[in-house]
């Protein structure tokens, strides 16, 4: 809505104010053309928030379609960092190939400042999500807002399979040494340990040298 001149022969009027409500009029104008083209810019390119409601994810699901195993007794852990603050209630993992036998599946989220600083907010567990394929959601007990630029980081744990279960992953057809690559320095997104079993660490520091550097990331996904 445009602002009136000041009424001629007003107290009020002056050419000057007149000339101030011109240009305040105009950049109306045009933040009222901007926010016309932003409403109308729809992503020609998979968006999985779009898509699939996916708000905060390590990697976007048409990069995460190679299945790697989940080794009975290892911790694997991936994180990302958070592009926009909001609400989320679950969490998503994806079953690529199913587990045969009889075992447990247990993933952990965290949040925290830095990946070397994170905090254990739920355990979610269930073998049922690795006996069968598909995109996996595991409910949180209660919504968890998070703030941007927060990490978040999940560690999945398996023990006693005959068969392990394989879920999605960033590809992993590289050499070992391509850990340090996409892990660089300390911005470690994704690593193991042997020997493990649950409960998994009431905290995680992905930078701690007990940890090794994997090549590759298990996709997770927060909604």
């Amino acid at each position: 809505m445009a602002i009136p001149h000041v009424v001629a022969g007003s107290v009020a009027e002056s050419a000057a104010q007149n000339d101030l409500i011109d240009q305040c009029n105009s950049t109306v104008t045009r933040l009222n053309s901007y926010d016309a083209v932003s409403s109308a810019l729809v992503p020609t390119t998979n968006n999985d928030f779009l898509l699939y409601g996916d708000q905060v994810s390590n990697a976007p699901r048409n990069l995460a379609t190679y299945a790697e195993d989940l080794s009975n007794g290892f911790l694997s852990a991936s994180a990302t960092r958070v592009g926009r603050a909001g609400v989320v209630n679950s969490v998503r993992v994806c079953t690529l190939t199913a587990a045969t036998g009889s075992g447990t599946f247990d993933i952990s989220l965290y949040r925290g400042s830095s990946l070397s600083n994170m905090s254990l907010v739920q355990n979610l567990f269930g073998g049922g999500n690795v006996t069968s394929t598909g995109v996996k959601t595991l409910n949180l007990s209660a919504a968890l807002t998070l703030n941007y630029n927060e990490y978040v980081g999940v560690a999945l744990i398996v023990t006693g399979w005959t068969t392990v279960p394989y879920l999605a992953s960033t590809y992993n057809n590289a050499p070992a040494s391509a850990a340090n690559f996409i892990n660089q320095g300390t911005n470690t997104y994704s690593v193991y340990r042997s020997g493990q079993t649950f409960p998994p660490p009431t905290t995680l520091n992905m930078t701690d040298v007990v940890y090794t550097k994997s090549s590759s990331e298990f996709w997770f996904a927060l909604v």
